[in-house]
Formats: structure tokens, C-alpha cells, sequence
């Protein structure tokens, strides 16, 4: 197994800051570092995170502020103020629909700090809160500092809270928040914290990890129970409550609003992270070295699958029982919604109890979607108890979705494996001189379905700007497949190194049959406003017939002197993608681990029968792949498969039809793809006929020796 070393890269172009990276070597588990790209192009579809219609009961309040006065504060509460080194870039605004509302490409009136800096990153997000029309707290970091390099330390602090006197026994901290950092990986800090000494000692609580990642949206109601700080006070005349923004660099923006403590509901479930498979379970499992590299590749939640390679999906959601009593009969009910829109049960799972406090995450058994057609499917999300919840809108998770493909699909007309998920225009700052590689397995195809072959790889190539990921129309790149998994490759285990399909050498592979020309078309023009990647697709020289449950590395090398920027889909499941770096600064040559990061590079595939009979020849239950290379000079690869399982041999004839090679392949299994490396041996140069005989039925293919 391999190790991962912590690399540290400074980002150019638009972003300057620390980006850590893992290298891989054997022996030592993985210890992935935090993935940070450069900083995203904000766009109307990027992920949110919460449930937008949240609202707050009607729970005791004990204080309120909802910022209608600024920082003047509501009614009798007492002024507001900011503090630490740029507690100045807090302000006052008001939604952009307002006659006073905010506007990133204008100048902040009144507030010097920032100057006549504008937001390019925006994105036009506004907090969902109830009483936001009346004005909320924000602080803009792009604004601020629009070359994201400069470390930004700054709070908003409320008045004194007097808390005495109501015989507090428990509380929420609950507030509105629109969230969004990039770009400085575990050094990101977004806190809510409470001080009972007047601001002297502050208890910290995370508010930007549990819900969210880098570059993730976060625009939800925020609930925390101070109970346990509350109660370790000698007196609770002198609580006050700060948002700390910090981190090595920072950039986009935070919006606060509706803050409030509140006592404890009784009886009050939360909806937490939800999925459709179990890539965060399957990653520790790995870790701990219970799952090999490929075993860990299925549990990823792909994007796009073929039908035909659908498999169980394991539904799950994180579940905390934020109310004062035990919970009993939990439940998490999930609900399946077709591509026509009708609804399904997917089912529910087995009733536990659950502790005030406790958070636990709750998994279905595996479970297969009935009658499987072609399209998105989306998944709904439930929590229920027996008692009676005081904040039911809590208790529905986010909805995820997945789309199931075929070669007929109306949606990409293609038939694709896709791992990446979010649309985001952040890049890393390599544009040359590596290898891009993302991870497949595929499983045992569905019953009565043929083997299938991997046709074409496809990749993004993004352009956003002359000093952005400006991807140069006219330069080469090279894609190839790689057999194997790369975090299980073990130098000092032959068996365990991977192998290229195309071109002779593992790491620098060339050549014209795999050599792709980037047009104006393959590019990804971001400032066009075009919402989802725009891949460019590169048919392999021979169709790869897929190994069931074997990894299968997408991949695409981008030589020396070629500027090509490929964008970064996260967060995703951890090493989902690794890059080889050949002489990156100072960094040793080898493959680097980019944790959640999933560059989107991808597989389309297909049924032999439909493929070109250039390609391949299916004739009789026997599918045989165009040798390759062809013409050859000392070695080629044969592919081949069988309908039924049978006896085989490799026969090879010159143009009179001599017997001039024979094979005993022994007898091979029903659908599984088979590899054989035919030696040139002391065959001539000249055409000759390769044929795969089993007892029934024999099948031919021509090839060239040079």
C-alpha cells in the first residue's frame, strides 16, 4: 500500500495561499490532507447546502436580535460591535431586490474598508432568513481582498446579554447564515461563539464543517445547544455571542441574521448529510485496511452509471437529536422519485432510540432500485419518531439524485460513467507536464447482459479567463486507460502495479493513435455562462472489454509546455482522483493523492455488438477486439469474450492459411473479458489472420507484424 507525504504548492493566478497535497508510496495508510483548489467561478447552480424553508418554532426566547437597527442592535439589546484585526468588513445590507440593496459590481457605500474594491465572486446569494428584508450582518472577503491572498482575522460581537433570573436550564444559539470559503483547506474557521465572562474566554463552535466544505453554499438555520456552556457559569448577566471568520486565506462571504437563544425543544430530530452509497464509511474501511483499492472504488456514488452496472445502493443520513428527551422509534424513510416524476417506496430503516444529544448516522440495508429505466432518479429523505417532532421541517434531508444511462439515453445520447457530481470552476495550478487520473470499478454487469467495453475517455478543459485557467486551443494532450487501482500499487509487488492500454510506457505514453488536439469546440468556456461541464471526448484506438469488479483508471497526460487546466469537482469521495506529478517545482516526481477533490474525467462505454466491426467482431457469442497495436513489432494485445463458458484456443494463420501459432487458453468463463500479449516471436513481417476457437464456434480478426 502506499504512503502519502504532505506537499505544500503555492496557487498562482487569481489565488496565492498554501495548497496541501499527499504523495503516494507503500506501507503507510492514507493520511489525506484537506483538498483545496483555486478559488470557483461562482455560478447560479452551485450547491447549496440546507434546507431553505426552514423557520423556528415558537420556543421560549430568552433574546433577539434581527439587525433591523445595524449595529445600533433591536430595541433595548445595546449596540453591536466588531473587533479583532479586520473587524471593519463587517456591515449592515439588505436583499439585492431592495432599493438599498447589496450590489457587488458597486462600490460599498460608507464603508472605507473597503474602499472602492467590487465582488467578483458574489455570486448574487442572499441568507434565507425570516426577517431578512429588514437587513442582515455580512462581511464580502473577495471585495475586500479580490486576490484572495491576504489572511483575514475579523468578529462581530453583540452587546452584553443578561440571561439571569429566567432559570435557565438549557439553550440553542440559533441564527440564519449564508456561507461560503475557499480557500485554505482545515484552516478555514467560521465559528458562533459564547462568552459567559463578557467576552474575556469564548467557547468556539463550528459552524462551516459540519455543514458544508470548500465552496460549497451553505444557507440554512443554525441550532446549537449551549446548555452545557450555560450551566458552568457562576452567573449568566454578562453572555455575549461573536462570529469569527479566520483562516491562512480566505475568500467569498458570510451573512448572519436572525440571532437568537432559545430554550430546548422536548422532542426535536435534525436531518444531516444524506447519500445514495457509502463512499464515507468505505474510506475508513479502506484506511484500516478492511477494503483493497477497487473493493473501496464501489462504494462511490457515481453521477451517471449504465444501466447495465447498476448495482444495490446503500441510502443513509446523519440524524442528531437535538431536543431534551429521548427520541424513541427513529426512523430514517427513504423515497424514490422516477425520471417521470412518480413517486416509489425505497424503504425505511430498522427503529432505534435515540439520547438527547446523540448524533448518529443511520444506514439502509443495500437496497436495488426496482424496474431501473434510464434517466435521474432522485431520492428523498426522512426522519420520523413516535413522539411528535416540535420542528418537523428539521427532519427532511437533502435530496441527491443519479442518473442511470444507456446507449440510447436521451440525456448525452451516450452511455457514461461519470464520478463527478458539482459543477465548479476551480482548477488547481498544474497545467502542464502531469497526468490527471479518476477511478472507476465496474461490477458484474446485469443478468443476461453481455460484456461490455470501455470506447472513449472524455475530460473538461476549462477556459475562464487570460489569467485564469486559460486553456490554449491547438496544444496535445494524451489519453489512455489504466488497469489497476493506484493507491494499492506496491513497487516491491509486480502483481500490483497498473498497466497503460495504450503506448508502451506506464508513465510517459504517447503516440498519434492516442494524441488528441484540443478545437475552440472541447473547451469549457466558463464566462459563458454555460451551467454544466462541457467534456471533450477522445475514441480510444481499440475498445477496452471491462473485467468486472477491477479498477479502471480514466486518464489524461498533458506533456511539457502545454497549458491545459482541467477543472475541480469537490467535495467528493476522498481519493477519488490522484495526479503524477513528473517535475513539479520542487516536489519529487509521483502520484499525489487530492483527497475529495475528483477531477472530471470520465468513461463512456458500450455493448459490443453495437460497436463499429472495425473495432470489434461479435459473431456466434464470441466478441474479439482489433488487436492492439496494429501493425506491431514485437508484442500485441488480444481481447476477447465468451457467451458461454467453453474451451478456447488462440489460433494464428499466415495469408495461405498455415498454422503458424496456437494457444491452449484453457477454458474460460461466461462474460469474462479475456487479455492475452501475443509475442512476435519468429513471425515474419506480413498479414496474417488471429482467430478465437472455442468447440461450437470460431471467430477472426486480421493483424499486421512489420
Amino acid at each position: 500500500m502506499k504512503k502519502l507525504y504532505t506537499l505544500s504548492i503555492a496557487l498562482s493566478m487569481v489565488a496565492f495561499g498554501t495548497q496541501s497535497f499527499a504523495q503516494v508510496n507503500k506501507t503507510v495508510k492514507f493520511a489525506p490532507e484537506y483538498p483545496d483548489a483555486e478559488r470557483t467561478v461562482a455560478t447560479d447552480n452551485q450547491v447549496v447546502k440546507g434546507n431553505l424553508d426552514t423557520k423556528s418554532t415558537d420556543a421560549i426566547v430568552f433574546w433577539s436580535e434581527d439587525f433591523s437597527n445595524g449595529f445600533d442592535g433591536q430595541g433595548d439589546n445595546g449596540a453591536w460591535n466588531f473587533d479583532l484585526d479586520n473587524g471593519e468588513l463587517w456591515f449592515q445590507t439588505f436583499p439585492a431586490d431592495q432599493p438599498n440593496g447589496y450590489d457587488p459590481d458597486a462600490p460599498l457605500v460608507g464603508q472605507p474598508a473597503y474602499q472602492d474594491a467590487l465582488s467578483s465572486f458574489y455570486g448574487g446569494a442572499e441568507v434565507n432568513s425570516p426577517t431578512r428584508d429588514n437587513g442582515f450582518m455580512m462581511i464580502d472577503a473577495t471585495r475586500w481582498d479580490n486576490s484572495g491572498g491576504a489572511e483575514i482575522i475579523s468578529a462581530l460581537v453583540s452587546p452584553s446579554i443578561d440571561l439571569s433570573g429566567q432559570g435557565i436550564t438549557n439553550a440553542n444559539l440559533v441564527f440564519y447564515q449564508r456561507l461560503r470559503m475557499c480557500c485554505a483547506g482545515s484552516g478555514l474557521v467560521a465559528n458562533a461563539e459564547v462568552s459567559v465572562d463578557g467576552g474575556v474566554t469564548w467557547v468556539p463552535y463550528d459552524v462551516f464543517y459540519p455543514y458544508g466544505s470548500t465552496n460549497d453554499n451553505i444557507n440554512q438555520e443554525i441550532r446549537i445547544d449551549i446548555s452545557e456552556t450555560l450551566q458552568g457559569a457562576i452567573t449568566l448577566d454578562n453572555v455575549k455571542v461573536r462570529f469569527l471568520w479566520a483562516g491562512a486565506q480566505t475568500d467569498y462571504f458570510w451573512q448572519i441574521d436572525d440571532v437568537s437563544i432559545q430554550e430546548l425543544e422536548d422532542n426535536d430530530l435534525q436531518a444531516g448529510a444524506t447519500w445514495y452509497n457509502n463512499h464515507s464509511t468505505g474510506y475508513t474501511d479502506y484506511n484500516e485496511g478492511l477494503l483493497n483499492g477497487e473493493e473501496y472504488l464501489r462504494t462511490f456514488e457515481n453521477s451517471r452509471t449504465p444501466i447495465y452496472f447498476a448495482r444495490p445502493l446503500t441510502f443513509g443520513m446523519v440524524v442528531t437529536n437535538n431536543g431534551f428527551e429521548t427520541q424513541t422509534g427513529v426512523q430514517v424513510v427513504v423515497t424514490g422519485i422516477k425520471p417521470d416524476g412518480s413517486t416509489f417506496p425505497i424503504g425505511a430503516t430498522e427503529s432505534i432510540n435515540m439520547p438527547y444529544g446523540m448524533t448518529d448516522t443511520i444506514n439502509l440495508e443495500p437496497t436495488s432500485i426496482p424496474d431501473l429505466e434510464t434517466g435521474l432518479y432522485r431520492f428523498a429523505y426522512t426522519v420520523i419518531q413516535n413522539e411528535a417532532d416540535s420542528r418537523p421541517m428539521d427532519n427532511v434531508g437533502d435530496t441527491t439524485a443519479t442518473r442511470f444511462t444507456d446507449e440510447s439515453s436521451a440525456f448525452d445520447y451516450f452511455s457514461i460513467m461519470q464520478n463527478t457530481r458539482n459543477v465548479n470552476g476551480g482548477r488547481y495550478p498544474f497545467a502542464d507536464n502531469i497526468i490527471w487520473s479518476t477511478a472507476y470499478s465496474f461490477p458484474e454487469v446485469a443478468e443476461g447482459v453481455g460484456p461490455k467495453a470501455i470506447t472513449h475517455v472524455e475530460a473538461v478543459f476549462m477556459f475562464t479567463g487570460p489569467t485564469f485557467a486559460p486553456t490554449v486551443v491547438g496544444t496535445t494532450v494524451y489519453f489512455n486507460v489504466r488497469k489497476g487501482s493506484l493507491i494499492d500499487e506496491d513497487p516491491d509487488v509486480p502483481e500490483s502495479l497498473t498497466t497503460v492500454e495504450f503506448g508502451n510506457d506506464p508513465l510517459n505514453y504517447e503516440g498519434i493513435d492516442i494524441e488528441f488536439t484540443i478545437t475552440e469546440d472541447d473547451i469549457w468556456y466558463t464566462a459563458d455562462g454555460i451551467a454544466a461541464y462541457h467534456y471533450a471526448s477522445f475514441e480510444l484506438p481499440t475498445p477496452v472489454l471491462i473485467e468486472p469488479n477491477t479498477a479502471y483508471q480514466a486518464e489524461v497526460r498533458i506533456p511539457f509546455g502545454n497549458a491545459v487546466y482541467v477543472p475541480v469537482s469537490s467535495p467528493e469521495e476522498e481519493l477519488g482522483s490522484l495526479v503524477y506529478l513528473f517535475n513539479y517545482n520542487a516536489n519529487a516526481p509521483g502520484w499525489y493523492g487530492l483527497g475529495d477533490a475528483v477531477m472530471p474525467l470520465r468513461f463512456r462505454v458500450a455493448d459490443p455488438v453495437t460497436i463499429n466491426v472495425d473495432e470489434i467482431t461479435y459473431e456466434t457469442g464470441i466478441s474479439l477486439v482489433q488487436n492492439y497495436p496494429n501493425p506491431f513489432t514485437d508484442v500485441t494485445r488480444i481481447q476477447y469474450s465468451i457467451d458461454k463458458a467453453d474451451n478456447v484456443k488462440l489460433e494464428v494463420r499466415d495469408i495461405s492459411g498455415k498454422l503458424v501459432f496456437e494457444k491452449d487458453m484453457g477454458t474460460v468463463p461466461a462474460g469474462m473479458p479475456q487479455s492475452y500479449e501475443l509475442q512476435r516471436g519468429n513471425l515474419a513481417p506480413g498479414m496474417y489472420t488471429y482467430s478465437i476457437v472455442t468447440s461450437e464456434y470460431q471467430v477472426s480478426r486480421k493483424l499486421t507484424v512489420q
